[in-house]
């Protein structure tokens, strides 16, 4: 029965697959770029099914790892891909754009600004430790590194335990200086700094009424591009109306419930 699955799920990703070579073919590249760009989830999708095909050489070579590895990866790409069907509900439209713009916007310039001190201070911490043969967190760079994420997320004893170990007392004073000037900057003002950015973003989002209105207008915009011409030509007949001119005319409700 899993076999059968798995015999499905490489089916349906490779029609996908061919479907989207076949919407490439009904449009230009940068309309092309406006859909995706406005719809990064379908991007994911994608690279899913990608993945998910590359997942059929490892089968056949039994390269386990290789095949678990393509499968997780394939598995996270594709669940975001659920959004795209919530943007245009009144109760989950709001949300999803939020979602989108928080990660677009407040969380990339939080990254930056973030990733600038951790640079600084994770080769400064490393520096003090790196010719001192004691038993440490701050051995190698990247060790480094991750510890002093981890003090972002208010793991700070376990950090803090390494500087008592330094044999030298001058270095360990300003080891536990520059340890809590991390804290306060890191920990404190810029992690304070992005939970005030995400609330002015939501308090944006919610004051647009219609925005799960305008999220089902996006995905009809992006569906209608992903066939033929001559394909929604013949579709207008199903939503437009025949003037007595004989032009076909988009009516709708003034007030939308």
């Amino acid at each position: 029965l899993l076999n059968i699955f798995d015999g499905l799920s490489v089916l349906g990703a490779l029609i996908y697959l061919i479907l989207t070579i076949q919407e490439f073919s009904y449009q230009n590249f940068k309309l092309g770029s406006f859909i995706y760009l406005n719809d990064p989830t379908r991007v994911l999708f994608l690279f899913s099914c990608v993945l998910t095909i590359a997942m059929l050489p490892a089968r056949f070579t039994c390269s386990i790892i290789v095949d678990d590895v393509l499968c997780v990866f394939a598995i996270l790409t594709r669940a975001p891909y659920f959004f795209f069907f919530c943007r245009g509900f009144r109760t989950t439209g709001p949300f999803v754009v939020m979602i989108y713009t928080m990660i677009r916007g407040d969380l990339l310039r939080f990254c930056l600004i973030f990733l600038v001190f951790m640079a600084g201070f994770t080769q400064a911490l490393h520096v003090l430790f790196v010719r001192v043969h004691c038993e440490n967190d701050f051995a190698t760079v990247i060790e480094t590194f991750f510890h002093m994420f981890c003090v972002t997320l208010q793991q700070v004893t376990d950090a803090y335990e390494n500087f008592n170990r330094h044999p030298i007392i001058g270095i360990q004073i300003i080891g536990k200086i520059w340890f809590i000037t991390y804290i306060v900057i890191a920990a404190v003002l810029l992690v304070n700094m992005l939970i005030a950015m995400m609330g002015n973003t939501y308090a944006m989002v919610n004051e647009r009424k219609k925005e799960w209105l305008r999220q089902w207008a996006k995905i009809m915009l992006i569906i209608e591009q992903s066939v033929s011409r001559e394909e929604r030509l013949a579709q207008q007949s199903n939503y437009s109306k025949r003037m007595p001119d004989g032009s076909r005319l988009l009516i709708t409700r003034l007030i939308q419930s």
